[in-house]
């Protein structure tokens, strides 16, 4: 891709996930599946029980605190 007479390169995109809730399991799917984008962590929200964000780090291999 060029922009403005000079070549652009693909990177990848490093994204530190903090989340929670249906919002976040919808965006994360979205995530997951660009090959332009990684999530490198997922961070949960305080006093947050998520279970199925957790499941999804286990599955994928992303670190989660």
């Amino acid at each position: 891709m060029r922009l403005g007479g000079v070549q652009a390169q693909n990177k990848i995109l490093n994204i530190d996930y903090f989340a929670d809730g249906i919002w976040s399991h919808n965006a994360f799917k979205i995530i997951v599946n660009d090959p332009n984008m990684q999530i490198c962590f997922i961070c949960v929200r305080r006093g947050s029980d998520d279970k199925i964000l957790a499941k999804f780090a286990a599955d994928y291999g992303i670190g989660a605190f």
